[in-house]
């Protein structure tokens, strides 16, 4: 209820309405803005303006905006300690022990823990300063207190103290130190305090810093160690040994800019190494990683003083090639190294393959910045693999679109669950032998007010990438049983009601659960409920596919196998996960009558059926040519356009009606 103004300074103020004033001209904007109620804590937020048309003009402003505060607190805490870690290792940069460096040693420790004073202090029995520093260079501490500080951290099991205070009978207000061992002896303590009480608490990154700079001021070969450690965690790999993130954008600002000051030719390669999940979950993660060894030497080895080779993470590889002559040219390199990484590999004695999709930018051609450069050599590796992998594909602006596409539709799809733009049509699976209605399958249509009808081949991809496809398949459920109440109470007692569910949601631990409270909500018993799952989707995870239709099972619902025909079909896949219903897929039955095979086919897995118990389902049927064939054939129940095309509830209460066992009301 209160004027956004009196949450932002008169600088953001204006800024804002600045970007307001561009919605208001139909354009959509997105920035980053801190705001504070007056006494309460600044935020940061992430704002995205986009104009509310009307009839073609700009009737208002849509704003969404984003706490982003903890995620850049975090981000500065990240950035904060990598700024540490290089302060560091400057100071580890010397090989020997002297005043100049220790006294540099104190001096950094003061900025980064914004404290007045630093010192070393050796001995035990009797401890001595050994070096000091001062920023003020006017203080004048007492040296006693000094030398207890130091024997209660030499004393102290905790590898770190720290002690604030606002005792006007204690010269140090604040004080944190820690021990310094060199070659596993007790060397000394170092302490940093001040005589100025601090306005915020020591922080583990503090400890951390502390602890760090311990070990630059050990002995020489300690301090030869550190600086090692150092060096290694901030800029490589610990898996493969090759140089990480960090290390690699370093060396590519580097590479832009050559010694005279200007820029020159780069070429950044992203490599991804396709299924290699299918390593680590035949081989185990330990395989894993050796796989991931191999392949890193290999492209060390090839690369070669040509260029350099990183480890971005996972199973993501990135090779920077200082001025190439053009795309062309990367493009062979790219090549040569894909064919390096296909050779077999010999693990466990047996040999093992892979192949690698490879996504190709050059700088200044494809990109103005380091950060670009990489994000479009990411881009053009993701169209790599989506033409099926192991190839190599050069950025090209038009590479964006889809990803824009991508996140509008996203967009839409969140507005259309909030608004209720979903409906269900239903299709109805008729009896072969009597022709009556026995069941329908509930599919989801969107009804979005630009387009119009969406189907699901349209928009489930994106729900699915993007975890929204959990929502729309909690609504499916309600909505197909609110409807199946309706018929079960108009007298349709047998009806079954068919539900698709994807990935995302077969993997949910609590699928089960989620659907037992729907129908209990609806009065509607599982056994009416028909579950239609993928071969591909409970061959990506065995085990928990088999735990979640027992699941089902228990709850009393039925499963049934989609598309069955066109995966990894196998008496053994339909003996474990104990189906219930298989359902032939439209491609087989739109081969009756052109296609021998196609009808074996058919034959066959009714065959099959019936000696195992199933109910078969041909899904796509059109013609009566192939009701004639099914029917002769034995299939049990049929489904497709020839009965009815899918269509609204109030429509398939009428088809109940005529060709059902649906009583008149009243």
């Amino acid at each position: 209820g209160q004027n956004f103004r009196i949450f932002l300074s008169s600088a953001d103020l204006e800024r804002g309405w600045s970007f307001f004033r561009r919605a208001l001209e139909g354009e959509s904007v997105r920035y980053d803005i801190s705001a504070s109620a007056p006494g309460g804590p600044e935020l940061m937020l992430d704002v995205t303006l986009f104009p509310k048309m009307s009839h073609g003009n700009v009737g208002g402003v849509y704003a969404v905006m984003q706490d982003t505060t903890e995620r850049r607190r975090a981000a500065r805490r990240i950035d904060l300690q990598a700024q540490r870690v290089r302060d560091l290792y400057l100071l580890a940069t010397t090989s020997e022990y002297t005043s100049s460096h220790v006294m540099s040693t104190l001096q950094t420790g003061c900025r980064l823990l914004g404290m007045e004073s630093g010192a070393i202090v050796t001995g035990s029995e009797t401890p001595a300063v050994e070096m000091r520093f001062d920023s003020l260079e006017l203080f004048s501490g007492d040296d006693a207190a000094l030398m207890e500080i130091a024997k209660e951290i030499a004393s102290h099991r905790d590898p770190v103290l720290s002690h604030a205070s606002t005792s006007d009978n204690e010269p140090y207000k604040n004080w944190m130190g820690t021990k310094v061992v060199a070659n596993g002896t007790l060397y000394g303590v170092l302490v940093f305090f001040s005589t100025v009480a601090r306005t915020a608490d020591f922080e583990e990154i503090d400890h951390d810093t502390l602890a760090l700079m311990a070990a630059l001021v050990g002995s020489t070969l300690e301090r030869q160690r550190a600086r090692s450690n150092l060096r290694t965690l901030a800029y490589y790999d610990s898996l493969t040994g090759l140089p990480n993130r960090l290390y690699f954008q370093d060396s590519l600002r580097e590479a832009i800019m050559d010694v005279h000051g200007q820029t020159q030719r780069v070429a950044v390669l992203s490599f991804d190494l396709d299924r290699f999940k299918d390593i680590n979950d035949s081989l185990g993660h330990a395989m894993g990683d050796r796989f991931l060894q191999m392949v890193a030497r290999r492209l060390v080895d090839a690369v070669g003083s040509s260029g350099l080779v990183a480890r971005m993470g996972g199973d993501e590889f990135t090779v920077l090639l200082a001025d190439p002559r053009d795309a062309a040219d990367a493009e062979r390199v790219a090549a040569d190294l894909l064919a390096i990484i296909s050779r077999p590999y010999i693990l466990e004695g047996f040999e093992q393959f892979i192949s690698a999709s490879v996504g190709i930018s050059i700088f200044p051609e494809d990109a103005r910045s380091d950060e670009a450069i990489i994000r479009h050599a990411d881009m053009a590796m993701y169209h790599a693999k989506e033409r099926s992998g192991g190839c190599t594909s050069v950025y090209v602006p038009s590479m964006e679109e889809p990803v824009r596409t991508r996140i509008q539709q996203e967009k839409r799809l969140r507005r259309a669950l909030e608004r209720g733009d979903f409906l269900l049509n239903y299709q109805p699976i008729v009896e072969t032998s009597s022709s009556r209605i026995v069941g329908v399958e509930a599919l989801v249509r969107w009804n979005d007010p630009q387009r119009g009808i969406v189907y699901p081949d349209d928009f489930i991809p994106v729900a699915e990438a993007s975890g929204l496809i959990t929502e729309i398949g909690e609504w499916v459920i309600a909505e197909a049983a609110a409807h199946l109440s309706d018929w079960r109470k108009m007298g349709m007692d047998n009806l079954s009601l068919s539900v698709n569910i994807s990935a995302r949601q077969f993997f949910h631990a609590d699928l089960a659960e989620r659907f037992l409270r729907q129908l209990n909500r609806y009065g509607v018993p599982a056994t009416a409920l028909e579950v239609e799952i993928t071969e591909s989707m409970t061959l990506s995870n065995v085990a928990h596919a088999i735990e979640t239709i027992r699941k089902l099972k228990l709850l009393g619902a039925r499963i049934a196998v989609d598309d069955f025909g066109t995966g990894h079909s196998s008496l053994n896949y339909l003996r474990r996960f104990e189906v219930d219903t298989i359902k032939i897929d439209r491609s087989f039955v739109a081969g009756i009558g052109h296609q021998l095979s196609d009808e074996t086919i058919i034959k066959a897995v009714l065959a099959m059926g019936r000696s195992l118990g199933l109910c078969i389902i041909a899904e796509g049927v059109e013609t009566a040519d192939q009701v004639d064939f099914l029917t002769n054939a034995g299939c049990e129940r049929m489904q497709g356009y020839y009965f009815s095309r899918p269509v609204q509830a109030d429509v398939i209460e009428r088809l109940l009606r005529e060709r059902g066992t649906l009583r008149a009301p009243g």
